[in-house]
């Protein structure tokens, strides 16, 4: 009896953490992991140039300030045509008109230092200079073209790329809404019976769309919620059930929503251990562009629950970035026991 009693108390104080579904994943092949460590090398330098990026505007901003606060150019300040320029991450322009034409990439030079890292994860040097590709904004013309991250952007519509200000600078010269645009582009591809990776040589087409429309796309939430409903499991406990669909153009690694759960009566089911209606749960399936997926939770304590509200968190995109809702907005699904 005592050991039963101290089963119970544990699997109550484990809370909200089992999470159902289907198969495991197989094991990344020797390629796919240097792919991998390659690109987690990229993610970590790109952060790094951003928040340099990030204290270099904090810093020209207060001197702006101080600089209206005085009303003009004082003798210890620096004329603006002289700030020193940044080498980090460029972006299509973001601070011009709406309207200015995009296809959604960031990209970064290619340094001395990324050399090194890609050298120590098996890939070689690249044949051409231009601009790598950090991230591809989801919804974007660039993901539609076949645009991924570690390509490298050698020409837009014949103009040369060999950095990132170059890149720049071609977008802004050559790139027309509604226009299609040639992007000349060198991508990783392993060599014959898995020795090594080479760079090779393609040419994609996008079509570039207003600034506007990137910007959207980007902030829109990267899944639909198509079903909700509480089962019981073998031994009787309840769980709930979430199907979602992938409606963006990069792969979903991860996905996190709070349930709170009701009795046939609408009255707020409390758990065991926190005494609140609300779990948590977390996917981390991988779910691809277009496909759906079904996976469930156990309500461990919440045992009389037949209705839940699932309420979606925050969502994983496969480069690194993180979808939350803005305030204001929200994706809510209901769902119960269909007994």
């Amino acid at each position: 009896m005592k050991r039963t009693v101290i089963l119970i108390v544990g699997a109550c104080l484990l809370g909200f953490a089992h999470f159902v579904d289907g198969d495991e994943p197989a094991g990344q092949q020797a390629d796919e992991l240097r792919l991998l460590r390659a690109e987690n090398n990229l993610l970590k330098s790109t952060n790094e140039t951003l928040r340099a990026e990030v204290a270099k505007l904090k810093a020209e901003n207060a001197r702006l300030q101080a600089l209206l606060e005085r009303g003009g150019v004082g003798p210890e300040t620096t004329p603006v045509d002289s700030r020193p320029k940044s080498d980090g991450v460029r972006e299509e322009p973001t601070t011009m008109p709406a309207t200015r034409p995009a296809i959604g990439v960031s990209v970064v030079d290619i340094s001395a230092e990324l050399l090194d890292k890609m050298r120590s994860d098996g890939i070689e040097r690249p044949s051409r200079k231009g601009a790598l590709v950090a991230r591809v904004s989801p919804g974007s013309p660039a993901p539609k073209a076949g645009l991924q991250t570690l390509d490298i952007i050698v020409s837009v519509n014949m103009t040369q790329v060999t950095d990132a200000a170059t890149f720049q600078a071609a977008c802004l010269s050559t790139l027309e809404v509604g226009k299609q645009c040639s992007l000349q582009i060198l991508r990783i591809a392993p060599l014959p019976g898995g020795k090594g990776h080479r760079w090779e040589a393609r040419r994609l087409v996008a079509v570039p769309v207003p600034w506007a429309d990137v910007k959207a796309a980007g902030e829109a939430c990267p899944i639909n919620f198509i079903g909700a409903v509480v089962r019981a499991n073998s031994i009787g406990q309840p769980e709930a059930w979430l199907s979602v669909e992938n409606v963006s153009t990069q792969d979903v690694v991860a996905f996190e929503v709070s349930i709170e759960c009701f009795d046939r009566f609408d009255r707020p089911v409390s758990g065991y251990v926190k005494k609140s209606n609300k779990a948590e749960g977390i996917s981390q399936t991988t779910v691809s562009p277009g496909q759906k997926h079904t996976g469930g939770w156990t309500l461990h304590g919440h045992d009389t629950t037949a209705k839940v509200t699932v309420t979606l968190l925050r969502v994983k995109l496969a480069d690194g970035q993180e979808w939350v809702p803005k305030e204001g907005e929200s994706v809510v699904i209901s769902g119960e026991s269909r007994k």
